[in-house]
């Protein structure tokens, strides 16, 4: 009690979580974006991949004929990722069955204004690789996916696309974490691109490449507590100084078979120093979801997943000010503290604290922390 009474205190990064939105449409992969100041919903359905404006005020998706669709429908493909490149032209990937399950994938390029500019086969009856749930770049010196090894053997693949996507050559990286429903993401000013993903473990594995895919660090984190487990942690943001990675949490002893569960945010410093857990959902076990991705605008994070196979959202407003703060945990100390929902609790609006201040503001008395529901 006395480690908790005189426990640093600090403010969480988050100060509202929103209800969880269905938007009323089947899809999965739901990647939500801004572009000129216009919000926008890449989605797959149909067995293809669409684009949507999305509604502010309330959040909704138009009718399916405003959405238009990138990949023909002479095409039909199973998983999919969309990523902006750095000059503002876009990638997207599709995996598709050809002999057998997830052993093929095209890439298709479109130009900052959806033109379409290229499309090539990246595999065609690669059965030796998993295709499937595709952890794609766009950024930096680097253009392409990783594809890791169905052969038994822990291997993964980064293969170099061009503008069109065509393949140039391709580079074998880390063994793991296994990039299937990983996540990636390029930090521009250490000219570092981060992979993590799980290898069937606990742990959160974090690599840490260089320009030329050669690993200069490694990380493991345990983002879960028993009995849960933490995988897919597909939405990866750098907001200042600080990682955000959004990821999924299921109990494997009472979820029914399928990869569904509950949504999390884990919060590190640059280096990867884990500084809070915020848990943004508490589904039932016949209701979870899956594939999660962000977006940010200002300070609204705007989280997105499939729930039930529905396009869902969940909006977050940030506490910005909490972002480049270096925060002491005391000597030899992280946090590791889930701040979000407990077991039983409903989903919904909620402010999230760290686990030990939120013991030391209700013992000191301390309204530090701001309580409060979104008002549509």
């Amino acid at each position: 009690m006395f480690w908790l009474l005189f426990s640093p205190l600090w403010a969480s990064h988050v100060l509202e979580v929103s209800d969880q939105l269905p938007l009323g449409q089947k899809g999965t992969f739901a990647r939500p974006f801004l572009d000129e100041g216009s919000w926008y919903l890449g989605f797959g359905a149909g067995q293809g991949f669409w684009i949507s404006p999305l509604l502010e005020d309330p959040w909704a998706l138009p009718p399916r004929d405003d959405a238009w669709r990138l990949t023909p429908e002479s095409q039909p493909m199973r998983d999919f990722a969309l990523r902006r490149c750095d000059d503002g032209e876009w990638l997207l990937l599709g995996s598709a069955d050809t002999d057998e399950a997830d052993d093929s994938a095209y890439a298709f390029t479109f130009s900052s204004d959806w033109t379409p500019t290229g499309q090539s086969t990246v595999a065609e009856g690669v059965g030796e690789r998993s295709h499937n749930d595709m952890t794609t770049v766009c950024a930096g010196p680097l253009r392409g996916s990783f594809f890791p090894s169905d052969d038994g053997l822990p291997r993964n693949w980064f293969v170099h696309l061009d503008a069109q996507g065509a393949p140039t050559s391709e580079t074998e990286v880390a063994e793991e974490p296994r990039m299937t429903g990983a996540g990636a993401a390029w930090d521009e000013e250490r000219q570092q691109l981060v992979a993590l993903g799980f290898a069937r473990e606990e742990a959160l594995q974090v690599v840490v490449y260089d320009a030329d895919l050669a690993p200069v660090d490694g990380h493991e984190i345990v983002i879960s507590d028993a009995p849960e487990r933490a995988y897919w942690p597909q939405g990866v943001l750098l907001i200042e100084d600080t990682w955000v990675v959004a990821y999924m949490l299921r109990d494997e002893a009472t979820w029914a078979e399928g990869d569904e569960g509950d949504l999390s945010l884990a919060f590190f410093d640059r280096d990867w120093q884990l500084k809070e857990r915020v848990r943004l959902t508490n589904n039932p076990l016949d209701g979870g979801g899956q594939r999660p991705w962000m977006a940010l605008d200002g300070d609204e994070l705007l989280v997105a997943y499939d729930r039930q196979q529905e396009l869902t959202l969940i909006p977050v407003t940030l506490d910005l000010s909490q972002f480049s703060q270096v925060q002491d945990t005391g000597p030899g100390e992280t946090d590791t503290g889930d701040t979000g929902l407990g077991p039983g609790e409903p989903c919904g609006c909620h402010t999230s604290t760290n686990l030990a201040s939120s013991a030391g503001l209700w013992l000191l008395g301390l309204g530090l922390l701001l309580h409060r529901r979104r008002q549509d």
